[in-house]
């Protein structure tokens, strides 16, 4: 038997920074594939170094120039022939199949004909196309008699960056058959409740809206329907962490800038309360990442009083708590965030 592990859309930027759970996997895999959109060398790198077997890997629309670990540029497609895949596993042709790789097959922004595909595949005599760009994990065996077992694997997005858990797909392979796939997900735990203050435009934790204190004036007033849900507490969360939630105001701020900090609930000093909050990793939004992505852009570090707020769609920058009397607006950094709604 050999196992085949199937990632795609891996999406992790500069600090290439895998799930411990995707390391693990990588590393019980006989082969890994990887149907592009890594974003970064440096993902590609820490991926080769977790597999225990071959890495064979294609390029999405944000890889221009990745190089594989022998320093050639990956490929649009890859089509692995069944002499190159039984070169792989050893001379066994028991497990002689055919495997084809390519990020996107059709055209963005067009819904996906499997059956199309599918047919495409059983045509070039494709027992396996793996294929990515769609960020929901999908398995699609073949129904007739001369596709019986060619199948489609998309597996979904590797990182959180697209949902809020990574997902990925194993494959069995066994006497020139694909025995077994699934769809492995490993989750992210995220903290649902937080809530646009439409009065300031800052983030705050909704059940304690009731106790918190807007730079405005009275407590913060919760923007309807929105609710917000934040990475809590889990080092395998990706983007920035050490965000903190202030119990006084109820509000969100990063504390790596705490000294800058303002909290409206204590005559503007800075965030002393922050006793008992769980750390809290956000999303940084980069110049080249998916415009189509979920969660919502637009949302700003403020630098002159280190807490988060929406400067998005058109609207005004709010009000921050180190504003006097409550006038004045929040000043942006140059970081962008996305946060996910629910």
């Amino acid at each position: 038997m050999t196992t085949i592990l199937a990632l795609s859309d891996t999406h992790l930027n500069k600090d290439g920074k895998l799930h411990s759970e995707l390391k693990k996997l990588a590393a019980t895999a006989d082969l890994v594939l990887h149907a592009g959109d890594f974003i970064s060398q440096e993902t590609y790198d820490a991926l080769k170094k977790a597999c225990k077997g071959e890495l064979r890997a294609v390029h999405g629309f944000c890889d221009k120039g990745l190089k594989d670990s022998n320093g050639i540029v990956l490929k649009s497609e890859e089509e692995f022939s069944p002499s190159t895949y039984i070169e792989f596993i050893g001379n066994d042709v028991k497990h002689n199949i055919r495997i084809y790789m390519v990020n996107d097959p059709n055209v963005v922004d067009k819904e996906f004909p499997e059956k199309e595909v599918m047919a495409k595949a059983a045509a070039n005599d494709v027992d396996l196309l793996v294929y990515g760009v769609n960020y929901q994990p999908s398995i699609v065996w073949g129904k007739d008699g001369t596709a019986k077992y060619r199948m489609l694997v998309c597996p979904g997005n590797s990182s959180p960056f697209y949902h809020s858990s990574h997902s990925a797909v194993l494959l069995d392979v066994n006497d020139g058959k694909i025995s077994r796939a699934k769809v492995v997900r490993i989750p992210i735990t995220y903290q649902v409740g937080w809530r646009l203050c439409t009065k300031c435009k800052s983030l705050f934790w909704g059940p304690g809206a009731d106790k918190s204190v807007c730079p405005k004036g009275g407590t913060h007033v919760i923007d309807e329907p929105n609710q917000y849900c934040l990475a809590h507490n889990d080092p395998n969360a990706f983007g920035q962490a050490k965000w903190r939630w202030c119990k006084s105001c109820q509000s969100l701020f990063f504390a790596p800038k705490s000294e800058k900090s303002i909290c409206s609930a204590t005559n503007k000093e800075t965030h002393k309360t922050f006793s008992g909050s769980g750390d809290y990793t956000l999303i940084l939004n980069y110049p080249n990442d998916d415009p189509k992505a979920p969660g919502e852009v637009g949302w700003r570090l403020c630098k002159n009083c280190s807490g988060l707020f929406f400067a998005g769609k058109g609207t005004s920058s709010g009000v921050c708590p180190n504003a006097q009397k409550g006038k004045g607006a929040h000043v942006s950094t140059s970081d962008e965030y996305r946060v996910e709604v629910r």
